[in-house]
């Protein structure tokens, strides 16, 4: 993968995000700008399999958001970044959760 690939990701999420119920376009927005920046992350580093591996992720992912018209219930499903312990992963998600329940409020 390069640079080439990541913008035709960048177009993938672009066009899904349209396909995404109105309801759960905050958690898209979230979920998908995690995802596109560890891939790109990735790819940079040159770890082309950990790439491969978060998009393939990322699809399933993308799909879910955009069949499931609940998922705006549950905390964002955000990248396990290396060396970050399942404490702080939760505490990540949770509260990337509590900034879209915020911005619903105000």
């Amino acid at each position: 993968m390069d640079a080439l690939d990541l913008q035709k990701i960048g177009n993938e999420i672009s066009v899904d995000r349209m396909k995404t119920p109105l309801q759960n376009r905050p958690k898209f927005d979230i979920e998908s700008k995690d995802f596109f920046n560890e891939i790109g992350k990735a790819i940079r580093d040159g770890k082309q399999d950990r790439a491969a591996k978060l998009l393939n992720l990322w699809r399933n992912r993308s799909y879910i958001l955009r069949s499931e018209p609940r998922c705006f219930a549950a905390p964002p499903c955000l990248v396990r970044r290396p060396n970050e312990s399942i404490i702080e992963y939760l505490d990540r998600c949770f509260n990337e959760g509590k900034k879209i329940k915020n911005a619903k409020l105000n």
